[in-house]
């Protein structure tokens, strides 16, 4: 009898206790989430600076030059809503290069967008230095679309598209002076050539 009344007793603690604990995260929940939302956007701000000496600033969906004394020169809002999700990319003749969530966007040196055309996706590993932009020695552009690189001409026509053999992109791709375009992946670095032919893969480390 003692020892059932014992475990009775036993059941009815641990029965309090879980209702206690219970309560208590039911109350704590809307603290935690209050919280989060009250918590500062994180919001990545990215810097070029132009042959002119104007320096571009790159803040979610507006783009913003800023003269040598630190004077206003213009601010431009990407078209079509969009938002830059990787580092802006600024060519020898002073067009910056933008890469939104939807579209590639071209910019004059006086603030005016000179063109967007639509991407049909982020680079395959989706990071910031994956998708950025690069610009040409000859001040066109190319970007990664999966494992696609792809290459634009002055007035934003596609010039050619080439996958890579092997392997994903895994680091921000950069522009040769000869015009190709060098890419660190997950297979060893490769070089497109300006025809947007492969012309060499080499393995790296170890």
């Amino acid at each position: 009898m003692a020892g059932r009344l014992g475990r009775a007793r036993l059941r009815a603690f641990f029965a309090a206790t879980a209702s206690s604990c219970l309560l208590a995260c039911s109350h704590g929940a809307p603290a935690t989430a209050a919280a989060a939302e009250a918590a500062p956007e994180h919001v990545e701000t990215e810097l070029a600076v132009m042959p002119n000496n104007l320096m571009v600033v790159s803040t979610k969906n507006r783009v913003t030059a800023i003269g040598t004394e630190g004077e206003l020169a213009w601010e431009l809002t990407l078209p079509d809503g969009d938002s830059a999700i990787a580092p802006a990319s600024v060519a020898m003749n002073s067009v910056t290069y933008i890469r939104g969530r939807r579209e590639l966007h071209a910019i004059l040196p006086e603030g005016k967008c000179l063109w967007s055309k639509p991407l049909d996706g982020e680079a395959y590993s989706g990071t910031r230095a994956t998708n950025a932009p690069i610009a040409m020695s000859d001040s066109t552009v190319a970007v990664i679309v999966g494992d696609d690189v792809i290459r634009y001409d002055y007035e934003g026509k596609v010039r050619w598209r080439v996958t890579i053999p092997d392997g994903h992109v895994v680091g921000r791709p950069v522009a040769g002076m000869d015009g190709s375009v060098r890419l660190p992946t997950s297979s060893g670095v490769y070089s497109v050539n300006p025809d947007g032919n492969v012309s060499w893969r080499r393995v790296t480390g170890g």
